[in-house]
This record gives C-alpha cells, structure tokens and sequence, in this order.
C-alpha cells in the first residue's frame, strides 16, 4: 500500500512530496555548516532530544513491541530509513534550523500508523480554513501543491506569534549576529594572513636618509643571501619569538555571539562555549534540564501522543513518554542518593530502581520498606497524646497489657512500626 493511500482518497490534489532519499537540509547544512557556534547548538539539542528513550504506556506499564504498533515503532524505528534515534535527531535538527519541523503519518490495511516521514519545512505552509477554522498544511512540490489535514501531519516548532503559523526561525532571529561574527572572524583572519611577522628587529640609534636607508636595506639583502648579518658600532640586533598577536578584543566579539546564540536556543552559556564549571550540587545541570530539555521533551510527548494515539486509546490513558532519567546518570553519587531515599521512604522497591537502572528484576525485590523511625500521619496525633497520657505504673503506660504492646484501643503501638 502506498505511503499516501488514505490521504490520497480524500484529497486529488496530485501526489505529495515526499522524497525518503533527499535530504530536507538543502539550504539549512549551508547554514548550520558556515557557523561553528549554530552548529553546537542544534547539534547539542537535537542530540539531547534523540537520547531520551521513547516508549508507548499504559498508565504507568511501558508496553513491548509486540503489544502495540506504536511501541515497535518507538523501539526499531519510525520508517525503515532510519532508526529511532536518527528520527528524532533530525527531527530536532530541523525544526532548530528552520523553526517547525513536520513528519507525515503513513497507515497500514487497518488505518493505524505504520510510519512517520519527515518533510521539507521549507515546503509546508499550514493554513487554516476560514469556515471551519481547520488546520490544513499547503505542501509544495515540483508539480503544484497539495493539502494535507493536519490530523495527518505531526508538528514541533519554536514559538509562534498565533499558535499555528510555522515557528520562527531562531538562524532569522540570529541573523545580525552572524554577519558580526563574519565581520570578526574575517579581520581575525585577515591578522593572522598579513599581519607583521618579524623574526628580528634592528635598532638604530641614529636618524636615517634616504642613502643611509639604502646602505641598511643592501645589508639586510646579503643576509637573506647569505645568511650573515653586519652591524656598524651602536647597532643591535633582537629577535623576535614565533607567534602571531591577535588583538583580545576579537576573543571577546565572539564570545558575545555565543551568548546571543545560548539564549536564542535556550542553552546555558558555559554549556556552549565549553566551560567546565560543574558546580557540587548540580545547579547547573538542574537549571539546563528545567529550562531547556524538560519544556522540549514536553512537547514531544503531547504532539506525539497527538498524533499517533487514537482519542479512545489516550482517553484509556495510552501515552508517549520519554524517559529523563538517563540525564541523572552522570552523577552517580547524586542519583544513588535519589534511589536511596526513595527506598527509604517507601516509594521505590528494589525492582523500581533496577529498572530504571535497566536492570532485571529479581525475586522479592518488589517489596516496599519504611524506617522506623517514621510514622503515618493519620496516626500522629493519637501517637503524640498517648506519649503525653504516659505517665504511671509500667502497666498503666501500657495500657493494662504487661507485655508492653498494647495500643489502648486507639491502633498505635508505641513502637509505630509500619
């Protein structure tokens, strides 16, 4: 079956673009290729958003591949051109550079989603019909144009002025900062090709003519001859060490693109530009994954969910999810601590942190635990005046109960053991 059998019966418009053996980066490479900088930083989200694993659940159970369509594709691939992680890299990639990034929805016999194939963002306008208020998504090819209802078209962008039209282009936004960049690495360069580059430097004490001026020059010909050079009394000769000087302020001009472009792209400064500042508690990591890979993930995951679920299967709490705890992994002393108290509290068995250790489960690790000295907070208060009511002989205290265990009728032991 064709990649567009049922949208084609719907729309007879001409075929659809979609090329799987052209790249979409036919302007944005040229982009991404002349600037170190943007390079980094599409290169560093789109490698972000493509290392956290994506699966389908149910509730809070990840299903197989062989429980549901969408999971195989979310596990082996999203067409069979590119693995999961490809997918989603370039998916990324694209929407960096062009702003939105869009992938069209391929179906099997049965109208689920077989396959997703991304498109030239360049080539697609979305659109809304004024009478319906639907959005449709104008795709361009070398024969016209087509429409596409965007139930069959999957979107990410950046930020939009409507909510609907394409997202704008960060590379449009950065656009003054790239020609200064240009502008300073082009005089950069133009120091290190015909700046001065003297390997000695004569000292005269005297004031030159035009004769003395030409006796000097005839003497600096012989030694670049013969390699001997003679000096009248009061002259001196200093050498002067490799190295081309560049003025710092060129360092500085660079440094201020690449702050314009981590705020563009809502990466951290240091993160780009490669400083090592890893502070003890983590600040820094905390911040990046708050503020710039938490609000991507989450807008992977709706559209996603969107897109590929049926309204039945989302409202029986299907959903896709990436999972962000391969983040944490870098730090192992803070995320043994997470486990820890996550066992000690009672939230996490020891099978809990063996999965997402991607670990297997063993037998009896799905038991929970609590410390003893913690207790149910319903409890509390009858915990607390039975302290103050203590007072007494051994089995008054008590109770009446000579073994020391009764709970007086009110459910809490004094040990509060749970």
């Amino acid at each position: 079956m064709g990649l567009l059998s049922f949208i084609s019966s719907k729309f007879k418009k001409g075929k659809i673009y979609v090329n799987a053996h052209d790249s979409f980066y036919s302007f944005d490479n040229a982009t991404l290729a002349s600037n170190e900088t943007i390079f980094a930083a599409v290169t560093i989200l789109s490698s972000a958003v493509a290392s956290a694993p994506i699966s389908l659940r149910k509730g809070y159970k990840k299903l197989a591949p062989e429980e549901h369509n969408v999971s195989e594709m979310c596990e082996f691939g999203f067409n069979p051109n590119m693995t999961a992680f490809e997918f989603m890299r370039a998916m990324e990639a694209q929407r960096c550079a062009e702003g939105a990034a869009y992938a069209l929805k391929k179906y099997d016999r049965n109208h689920r989603v077989c396959a997703l194939y991304l498109l030239k963002s360049a080539e697609v306008e979305p659109i809304i019909e004024r009478t319906t208020n639907e959005l449709y998504y104008r795709i361009y090819d070398d024969t016209g144009y087509n429409l596409i209802h965007s139930e069959h078209i999957i979107e990410v962008d950046f930020v939009s002025a409507d909510g609907y039209t394409k997202g704008i282009k960060p590379i449009s936004v950065l656009r003054n900062a790239l020609a200064y960049d240009r502008e300073v690495k082009t005089f950069a360069l133009n120091q290190l090709q015909y700046g001065i580059k003297p390997n000695l430097v004569i000292t005269i004490n005297e004031d030159l003519n035009e004769s003395a001026l030409e006796k000097y020059d005839e003497m600096i010909s012989r030694f670049k001859r013969h390699g001997i050079l003679y000096l009248d009394p009061g002259k001196s000769v200093s050498e002067v060490k490799q190295g081309i000087s560049i003025d710092p302020k060129v360092f500085e001009a660079e440094q201020i693109t690449v702050k314009k472009v981590a705020s563009v792209f809502g990466i951290p400064y240091a993160k780009l530009w490669g400083v090592e500042n890893h502070s003890a508690d983590g600040e820094e990591d905390l911040a990046y994954l708050k503020d710039t890979i938490l609000p991507l993930i989450r807008m992977y995951e709706q559209a996603f969910s969107k897109g590929l679920l049926t309204r039945r299967e989302r409202m029986n709490g299907y959903s896709i999810k990436f999972s962000m705890n391969g983040y944490a992994r870098a730090n192992m002393a803070a995320r043994g601590e997470f486990y820890q108290k996550g066992i000690r509290n009672g939230w996490f068995c020891d099978n809990d942190v063996r999965e997402l250790e991607d670990m297997p489960p063993y037998e009896g690790g799905d038991k929970y635990y609590i410390s003893k000295d913690l207790i149910e907070v319903s409890l509390l208060e009858a915990f607390v005046m039975k302290q103050i009511n203590g007072g007494g002989t051994d089995t008054e205290k008590n109770g009446g109960d000579p073994d020391g265990k009764s709970d007086n009728g009110d459910g809490v032991s004094d040990t509060a053991v749970l």
